[in-house]
């Protein structure tokens, strides 16, 4: 009966290993998708220096509805709103 519970033994600490692998990866797999959700809400200034313009022409741009944004955690913009808010827009007219 020894030489069967040493093999489950065995199993049950590569388990544990594995397990404990397992919770590392999982930690640091969200860690990356938080740091991944800061990089696509951006401030003022950083949505003005994505589109290129100054930060009051953003402010303008919020004030006039004419760019997506939040207040949910202060005035901030999605990069991906902001994205689909760039194909949208008729250049030409402006």
């Amino acid at each position: 009966m020894n030489e069967l519970q040493n093999p489950f033994l065995q199993l049950h600490q590569e388990l544990g290993k594995i397990s404990l692998l397992l919770d590392h990866l999982k930690e640091s797999v969200e860690t990356r998708e938080t740091a991944n959700l800061y990089k696509e809400v951006m401030t003022v200034d950083e949505v003005a220096e994505y589109l290129g313009v100054k930060p009051q022409t953003i402010y303008n741009y919020k004030n006039e509805g004419k760019i997506p944004y939040t207040k949910k955690i202060g005035l901030r913009f999605i990069k991906k709103e902001i994205d689909a808010w760039l194909i949208d827009q008729n250049w030409d007219n402006e």
